[in-house]
């Protein structure tokens, strides 16, 4: 039953039960919660596999995770000062905080409860009384899946920093839905676009040199689909007020649906570099007396 002085449910204690040894272990876990038995409880469910460090309210976990963000965070809603709902809004908004999993441990319950704290940025929610043997599998499992969403969010680091290395992007266009999303390595090479355009921003008032530039490449994308083409490569100049005149390489791929065009995926690369010395290369072939013979290749 709730305690009616606080209307919150109580911890049950743990069974002594041995570590699941496929369990994800040796994590630190940050136990936030105003009531030490709570916490002690907490503790003793997830000590034998992890490092569990304590906080007994919103300011200390804040102080907790500035200095070193842990794997996972149990986190109690119902806590005075600072409860849990805007200490998860403030942990989402620390660098590192985006991807850390926070599960709600609470004796709030009820729908709107639940609603608040997946609102908040939440990753879970375990309402107490709690199953002992629910919660190390919940943890496990949050575990897991920051591991292989931190992985990827790193690779997608990684990709971002070789694309910006070798000035190519990527960019598709739900024709659908007429969104064109643009990756950040795009946006490097062309002053002014946003991630997300509609075919028709150019239109506006004050519209960025840039999404004059995506403007053109649609009405490319479109022609392309009006011929029935599905792989299209093509080069032109782009007028770029921070780069000046700019060589684009694009190449994309249209999808199509019941003879539809739905999907269109593609890539830009400056390739600026490349084509002057191509031309320089041709200006000096062209002015030479002489010229080229096969043999100075040999």
């Amino acid at each position: 039953m709730p305690d009616p002085a606080t209307n919150r449910a109580p911890a049950i204690a743990p069974p002594n039960v041995s570590s699941d040894a496929s369990m994800v272990s040796g994590k630190t876990i940050l136990v936030v919660d105003d009531d030490p038995l709570n916490r002690y409880l907490l503790t003793e469910a997830l000590a034998d596999d992890h490092h569990i460090i304590e906080a007994a309210d919103g300011l200390q976990a804040l102080a907790q995770v500035s200095r070193d963000m842990p794997d996972l965070i149990l986190l109690d809603i119902d806590m005075p000062g600072m409860d849990g709902l805007a200490t998860c809004r403030e942990i989402r908004a620390l660098p590192g905080g985006r991807l850390v999993p926070v599960m709600m441990v609470t004796g709030l319950h009820d729908t709107g409860s639940v609603d608040a704290a997946f609102d908040c940025g939440a990753t879970d929610f375990l309402a107490k009384p709690l199953n002992w043997s629910l919660l190390r599998q919940r943890v496990r499992f949050l575990l897991r899946n920051a591991e292989i969403t931190q992985g990827l969010d790193r690779h997608k680091q990684i990709l971002e920093q070789m694309q910006a290395i070798t000035r190519i992007g990527y960019w598709e266009w739900d024709l659908r839905s007429g969104a064109v999303e643009i990756s950040p390595s795009t946006r490097g090479l062309i002053h002014g676009i946003p991630s997300h355009v509609r075919p028709t921003d150019h239109l506006q008032d004050n519209a960025p040199a840039g999404l004059r530039t995506v403007h053109e490449g649609l009405e490319a994308i479109c022609g392309a689909i009006a011929r029935g083409d599905t792989n299209v490569t093509a080069e032109y100049d782009v007028h770029d007020t921070n780069n000046g005149v700019m060589r684009l390489l694009t190449q994309f791929r249209v999808q199509y649906e019941n003879g539809e065009a739905i999907h269109v995926l593609g890539t830009s690369q400056d390739i600026s570099e490349r084509y002057l010395n191509e031309e320089r290369f041709t200006a000096i072939f062209n002015n030479s007396p002489v010229g080229l013979f096969e043999g100075d290749f040999s």
